[in-house]
């Protein structure tokens, strides 16, 4: 008995000295193998690990720490792994590519490629709402992008879309909830796009289509008159107020008719379209009045020079009278 229990003993150490397990057993009540079912682990040279399992301490029959289930791979499942699909693998804890200390479920110490067979591929982070984000890489084949695309998507009106390419907090291009978007540079906001599309630079509530607040240098400035050109000045039927009613109105409000007191300016700012058109009708006023006081004065000159005409004749006339 001592002699068959020895060789026993020798035939066990043999095999694991050679890190090999093979199991190949028709099913019984004790034996979980199928027919024809293998498993095998072996190494050449030198015992190495191949499958370790490190502080194991299991009970239930729902505790698995390595399943196989329909092709699909499963670590740390606590369950018997039905219906979790054919060809996937799920992992409980967190996995570490070139690092031994991930920080996250998924934690990579080198270059991550990813590609498809196809002519786009993507990265898509998903909440658990349901919303997600997307990097796109398309090759231009494709109807909706070429080059480079980030997408963002709200899956109810409760979770607007919102993202941010920020820089070491300091630089930022952003867009939020409120339908805006704003760069911002040195954590100071540089300009903003809002709903209205309303452009806003140095200010963050635009009020006007391009709001600026500060100086602008330009070589060259076009402005569409919303309000008609005055040359109807110039037409017969202009009513030219006299200069009289220009004085009197002068000396009352300390400004030009129709144009805005200096107080009005300060508070409202200046419409320089307006504002030219104004300036123009009042240049051409003035050259009306000076048009007319061009006439009076000829006029002046003729009836002077008429005067001054007689004045010199009447002393002939007087010496032909005072003659014997």
């Amino acid at each position: 008995m001592k002699k068959i229990f020895l060789i026993t003993l020798l035939s066990f150490i043999c095999s694991v000295s050679r890190a090999q397990l093979d199991v190949n057993s028709a099913p019984d009540a004790s034996n979980p193998f199928n027919p024809g079912s293998w498993l095998r682990f072996t190494t050449g040279g030198t015992p190495t690990s191949i499958v370790e399992f490190w502080g194991l301490n299991l009970t239930g029959t729902n505790t698995q720490p390595v399943k196989i289930n329909n092709t699909s791979l499963l670590v740390g499942y606590t369950s018997n792994g039905a219906g979790f699909g054919n060809g996937n693998a799920y992992i409980s804890g967190s996995v570490g590519i070139g690092t031994t200390n991930p920080g996250a479920k998924f934690d990579v110490s080198g270059n991550v490629l990813v590609g498809t067979g196809g002519n786009d591929a993507y990265i898509n982070i998903r909440g658990f709402n349901g919303s997600s984000s997307q990097i796109q890489n398309n090759s231009g084949l494709s109807a909706n992008y070429n080059g480079l695309a980030i997408t963002s998507n709200a899956n109810n009106a409760n979770n607007l879309p919102a993202w941010t390419l920020d820089l070491g907090g300091i630089d930022r291009f952003n867009y939020n909830n409120f339908d805006t978007y704003s760069v911002r540079r040195n954590n100071i906001e540089q300009f903003r796009i809002t709903s209205n599309g309303n452009v806003g630079i140095g200010t963050t509530s635009p009020d006007q289509k391009l709001t600026v607040n500060g100086t602008i240098h330009a070589s060259q400035v076009k402005v569409d008159t919303s309000i008609p050109v005055p040359d109807y000045v110039f037409k017969s039927g202009y009513r030219l107020k006299s200069l009289q009613d220009v004085k009197a109105y002068i000396d009352k409000n300390q400004h030009l008719p129709e144009i805005p007191s200096a107080s009005q300016q300060e508070k409202e700012g200046v419409d320089l379209g307006k504002m030219n058109q104004l300036l123009l009708k009042k240049v051409e006023e003035l050259t009306l009045y000076l048009i007319e006081e061009h006439r009076t004065n000829m006029i002046l000159k003729f009836e002077i020079k008429t005067i001054n005409k007689k004045l010199l004749q009447q002393p002939k006339t007087n010496a032909k009278q005072n003659q014997p």
